[in-house]
């Protein structure tokens, strides 16, 4: 537990809400991941998208699963932003992605009419897995259970695929994959060192799943430094664009980052050259809430703003 880039009270807490589950169980100081049909449907999935090259947590994220339900149907943009209650930009780019991935398939594109593909393996394990909530409960926690994620250095990575071969391991960016009956699966990313705090936090800012969600519980842990997180910025020339991320956190929750903190950054950001935030999400447009943070932060924003709010909400 020591390792893991949270303060205790939040891997407490987090582990007595997986017990409430049922999704994984105490014996004296070790933790088991349970034996129980929706963990081991969770790890299923997440084996079958890595298998096909797809990122398990933005398939099991509530946005994603909420939207992905609606279209057991053929439906429109407009339908699925009614059903579901996320923003026009959240549906498109979400069922964009689903697209994208094979999990859905564009029936007409003017105007857009979309519906799942049932006979994808992924979409029959999703349907299995939502078909048993109970009591309007859902099963699904991104990025925590049955897997872990670790950042190892090239020789610690070799010494785990020789004593662990026989138990779950995936290595990120590579077809890797060991699949076992027991136990979580490590996803292992190879490093030249394992990074502090902050610099998981820079590194995952620059991703979306990191945006609406990593970052936002490395912030909830109280642990960042934010001074060396400023210094880090300043080197990697990321002043303006974290600076805008803490902004907006704080404006949606001034308990996440304090005013001061913000300032800070603002005051070191001059000069540094406009960056957009964030190029992937490009496609997709911007929704007018942008304009205050652009200017002040001379960033382009193409964010998911409902996307980070639940975030906020849910870490």
């Amino acid at each position: 537990m020591n390792r893991l880039p949270f303060a205790s009270s939040t891997i407490y807490e987090a582990v007595r809400n997986l017990e409430e589950k049922n999704l994984l169980r105490r014996e004296d100081e070790l933790i088991l991941v349970a034996d129980g049909f929706k963990a081991k449907k969770i790890a299923d999935i997440h084996i079958l998208s890595l298998s096909h090259g797809i990122d398990p947590e933005f398939i099991l994220k509530e946005s994603t699963l909420s939207i992905w339900k609606t279209l057991e149907v053929e439906r429109g943009y407009k339908d699925v932003k009614d059903l579901t209650g996320y923003s026009l930009v959240t549906v498109k780019n979400i069922i964009s992605r689903l697209v994208e991935i094979g999990l859905v398939i564009f029936m007409r594109k003017k105007p857009v009419i979309a519906v799942r593909k049932d006979d994808h393996p992924i979409n029959k394990e999703l349907q299995m897995l939502l078909s048993r909530e109970e009591n309007g409960e859902t099963y699904h926690y991104p990025g925590t259970i049955p897997f872990k994620e670790e950042f190892v250095t090239p020789d610690e990575l070799q010494k785990i695929l020789f004593d662990k071969i026989g138990e779950g391991i995936s290595v990120k960016n590579t077809g890797f994959l060991v699949k076992s009956g027991k136990g979580t699966v490590s996803i292992l990313e190879s490093t030249d060192k394992v990074p502090s705090l902050e610099e998981l936090f820079l590194k995952k800012l620059l991703t979306t799943e990191g945006i609406e969600d990593l970052c936002i519980k490395i912030l909830k842990t109280g642990e960042m430094d934010h001074d060396y997180l400023l210094k880090l910025s300043v080197e990697k020339k990321m002043v303006s664009i974290v600076g805008c991320y803490l902004n907006i956190l704080n404006d949606i929750d001034e308990e996440i980052i304090s005013d001061e903190v913000i300032e800070k950054f603002h005051g070191s950001s001059s000069g540094e050259k406009r960056r957009i935030f964030l190029k992937q999400e490009r496609s997709f447009g911007k929704s007018g809430w942008e304009n205050k943070y652009e200017k002040k932060w001379n960033v382009d924003i193409y964010l998911d703003l409902d996307a980070i709010k639940h975030g906020v909400r849910s870490a």
